[in-house]
């Protein structure tokens, strides 16, 4: 059994979420459905084979013969899906494999139409139910050929049906069932019995696939508001943020770079550099209000903005933050950690000032940190007069 699992594991991929998955992972979940239905249509017969007062109602030797199909379909479909998983990861099959699975699926299930009656309420009803789903998990071209394909099937089946060529619903003895058919508890219990089962799967299928989708749109929203690294705000959600902030209020700009962080990366390499952005970005977070904003503005440069605050709070906030990322030990080696030192230049953004002239301001700030040593703070007035 563990090997199985290992096995499927490896081939399906951990990850089970089905939005995820590629074209032959989903014709496997295809077959699965498939060997469902098959199963279903399994304890009905050996309901009607166990209970000798319902077998007057239908054909026993259609329900014999078309319980040992049912039997080989399982086994066809089995074979299906062990191939499926033996080329899971075939580019080629990936194209080819979703209309061949697609359509056995649809033809096939349309002997079972036909044998239950392709006019029949649970017919419809489930090929509804199929269509949805597999609008879902594949392409619409793919859809498309078996739509054609099934129609073309059905409209002959429906031709010949109507023309008294070909029985309708050779599985039932509508001699003994009666007319109207929905006086037959039978009747009514086997089409209830191929209905519900199929709709409710097929309603399960459906949520999970919505609750994926759902969060796949909520990381794709964070996607584009937060840093991939860092896990703060990025530029283009800081630039929103400061469009919409209450000109009535002041604000200050805190506009932080690393010290010689270029550095860093050439002499320990990128992995110990990103280590750093990610390790600055947890301490500026701890070392802020949590009414103010921290975001990566771009490489190792970090904005914050300070909302409704003065400049003693502003100084205060922006002295505590270099303070703390000049004190991480950022670990080289068991035994050896480095420090880096950051640079601060402060804007305000209030009634008159536009955006860009404070980012302007803050980065003017900035450069004069550096210019003068760096760690340590700037503020635009400073430069200004």
């Amino acid at each position: 059994m563990q090997s199985l699992v290992h096995f499927l594991s490896s081939r399906m991929g951990n990850d089970f979420k089905i939005l995820n998955w590629n074209p032959i992972q989903k014709c496997i979940l295809v077959f699965i459905l498939f060997i469902q239905i098959k199963v279903l249509w399994i304890i009905w017969k050996a309901y009607i084979f166990l209970t000798p007062e319902v077998q007057i109602f239908v054909y026993l030797s259609e329900v014999r013969l078309q319980l040992y199909i049912e039997f080989f379909e399982i086994f066809v479909a089995v074979l299906f899906i062990v191939g499926l998983l033996l080329i899971s990861k075939s580019r080629k099959g990936e194209v080819i494999l979703p209309y061949l699975s697609v359509n056995v699926f649809g033809l096939t299930l349309i002997f079972d139409a036909y044998m239950a009656g392709v006019f029949s309420p649970n017919t419809m009803t489930n090929a509804v139910c199929y269509l949805f789903v597999g609008f879902i998990l594949f392409n619409v071209r793919v859809m498309l050929s078996v739509i054609t394909s099934l129609a073309i099937t059905i409209g002959v089946i429906s031709d010949q049906t109507i023309k008294g060529n070909l029985v309708n619903a050779p599985l039932f003895n509508f001699e003994t069932i009666g007319t109207p058919e929905y006086l037959n508890g039978f009747w009514m219990g086997s089409i209830a019995y191929f209905t519900f089962p199929i709709i409710i799967i097929c309603i399960l299928l459906l949520l999970l696939i919505l609750k994926q989708w759902r969060e796949r749109e909520s990381y794709i929203a964070h996607l584009v508001q937060f840093d991939a690294l860092t896990d703060v705000y990025n530029r283009r959600k800081l630039t929103e943020i400061l469009q919409h902030l209450d000109r009535g209020k002041k604000h200050a700009i805190l506009m932080l770079d690393l010290d010689h962080f270029k550095q860093v990366n050439d002499r320990y390499g990128h992995l110990i550099g990103d280590q750093v952005l990610i390790s600055a970005a947890e301490v500026l977070k701890a070392n802020i209000r949590s009414t103010d904003i921290l975001g990566r503005y771009g490489g190792e440069e970090f904005l914050i903005i300070l909302n409704d605050t003065d400049e003693k709070n502003a100084r205060s906030i922006a002295e505590r933050c270099l303070r703390a990322l000049a004190e991480i030990e950022h670990p080289l080696t068991h035994d050896s950690t480095f420090n880096v030192t950051a640079s601060m230049g402060i804007a305000f953004l209030y009634q008159g000032i536009n955006v860009k002239d404070a980012l302007n301001s803050a980065d003017i700030a900035l450069y004069q940190a550096k210019a003068e040593g760096r760690n340590q703070i700037r503020f635009s007035k400073d430069i200004l007069g």
